[in-house]
């Protein structure tokens, strides 16, 4: 997980997402994804965790994810046999990690 620090903005955004993509060849899943996502507090970052590591990977032979919190950043990453497969358990991620951001940030 690498530490990202945002500026803030107009309309002070809540938390920040960074990421970084890759392909390489080597062992069974070349494509590799990594993205950390900030928030305001260590706490709201470890609710986070929590919540998605719930949520298995559907073809987990195919994709691999592993969830981690450093400091106050949720820290995912991703590999997958191909392209597509990498693409949609990333996706799938950023929707469940939004609707969960945004649930904190009703409360």
């Amino acid at each position: 997980c690498r530490w990202t620090r945002g500026r803030k903005e107009r309309g002070e955004r809540r938390w920040r997402m960074s990421g970084d993509a890759m392909a390489v060849d080597e062992d069974r899943l070349p494509y590799k994804y990594w993205l950390s996502i900030d928030y305001p507090t260590e706490e709201m970052a470890a609710m986070v965790v929590k919540t998605l590591q719930v949520d298995q990977e559907l073809h987990s032979d195919r994709v691999t994810k592993v969830l981690s919190t450093k400091d106050r950043s949720v820290c995912a990453s991703f590999a997958a046999v191909d392209a597509r497969m990498l693409r949609v358990s990333v996706n799938s991620f950023i929707e469940f990690a939004t609707l969960a951001t945004r649930t904190l940030d009703a409360f």
